[in-house]
């Protein structure tokens, strides 16, 4: 059951648990949507799966009625099919254009330089890192020690990281089914993490359509 409520309802309490550095925000692909990048915009979700039906539908010689089809299916399911017929550099090249060097509103900015105890992000862009303290990039698939949350303001990519994605030809990115259902064992260390703070923490969504996301599920 979902409640509406004003923020002057809950004001007292987000403030509260800002003190007590319980209130964890999870930023999603709305937070930098239509923000300046290298060359472009950043795309939403919905956004950069058009993108990639654009491009199937293009390499495969398909005319608009087989697009239909394709909206269908979920973004996972596109991507897996993207990211197989899509020549790697064309996909390296999107990625660069519309992903690095964001840059943010200063009202975004204010809100990074809030002293979250570290941040959970479902983007790959570099827009945390380049506008606020927030600097230590936590990458999924792998482990890491706890002590780091505590030395470092550090950014959590659940999904990727587009310095790591554009340098190095087997990245820990989770864009196609296949990552996906690898992370939920891959990314174990990171999901527990989230769990845990599920049961633990208070969770601020921000920007996230919460859609096809397993490893949120």
């Amino acid at each position: 059951m979902c409640v509406c409520v004003s923020y002057s309802e809950v004001k007292s309490e987000i403030q509260q648990q800002l003190k007590r550095k319980a209130l964890i925000p999870i930023l999603g692909s709305g937070f930098t949507k239509g923000c300046a990048s290298r060359n472009g915009t950043v795309p939403s979700g919905a956004d950069y799966k058009e993108y990639m039906i654009d491009q199937i539908m293009k390499i495969r010689g398909y005319d608009d009625s087989k697009r239909l089809d394709y909206e269908k299916k979920q973004f996972p399911d596109i991507s897996t099919i993207y990211h197989e017929i899509v020549p790697k550099n064309n996909q390296r090249n999107y990625l660069r254009n519309n992903f690095t060097k964001v840059e943010l509103p200063l009202e975004k900015k204010k809100f990074l330089n809030i002293n979250w105890p570290y941040i959970y992000t479902l983007n790959i862009d570099d827009a945390i890192e380049n506008s606020s303290s927030f600097k230590k990039v936590i990458l999924p698939n792998q482990e890491f020690n706890d002590e780091i949350f505590l030395d470092e303001k550090c950014v959590i990519k659940l999904h990727g990281d587009i310095g790591d994605i554009v340098t190095y030809k087997k990245s820990g990115k989770i864009f196609t089914s296949k990552e996906y259902a690898l992370s939920l064992d891959k990314n174990a260390p990171l999901l527990n993490k989230l769990r845990n703070d599920y049961k633990t923490q208070n969770i601020l969504f921000i920007g996230c359509s919460l859609d096809d996301e397993i490893d949120l599920k």
